[in-house]
Order: C-alpha cells, then structure tokens, then sequence
C-alpha cells in the first residue's frame, strides 16, 4: 500500500522482490539486455568452427570460449584475416 504517494520497498518474501530486485536477476536482466541491443550476428557454435581450415590453437580456443579471461579483468583479441572465423568466434565467447 503506498503511503504518501511512495510505494514502499519490496521485501525478500514478495515476488517483486524475487523478480526485480534481486542481484541475480538484475544482474541476468542487465547482461540479456546488453546483448539484445549489440544487435550480434546469428548464434554460433563452437562446433560449427573449422579449426582445420582457420589454422587456430583449438585448445586455446576452447579455453577462451569458457570466459575465464574476464574474471581476471583481460582482453581477448581475435586477429586474422577476411573469412577466418573472427566474428564466428567472438559471437560465440559473447554470448558463453
């Protein structure tokens, strides 16, 4: 019920709460929208990609692809050329 034009806080037990105002689903809701307004190319796959013909370290690849790289505050950089798979693999880790 608002009191004096100001509704109150959402408590843990509401579904406001739960639904809102919980870190997590801030947090779900924030990477989803983040995503959604990148406008990326159609999903891609890991196993779609030809590491044979793109001549890349699939190890390190797959390695990237889990994002651990962003827990310790790093940058990934995809260098090659026109059809190597670039964009294929970035769409990919960005959306992991």
């Amino acid at each position: 019920m608002p009191v004096n034009g100001v509704q109150p806080a959402p408590k843990p037990d509401d579904v406001a709460y739960r639904t809102f105002a919980n870190p997590r689903v801030k947090q779900a809701r924030s990477v989803k929208f983040q995503i959604t307004i990148a406008k990326l190319p159609q999903a891609k796959e890991l196993y779609e990609f030809d590491f044979e013909m793109a001549q890349v370290n699939e190890t390190l690849i797959r390695d990237q692809a889990i994002g651990d790289f962003l827990d310790h505050r790093h940058n990934l950089v995809l260098i090659g050329g026109n059809g190597t798979g670039k964009t294929h693999l970035a769409v990919r880790i960005a959306r992991t």
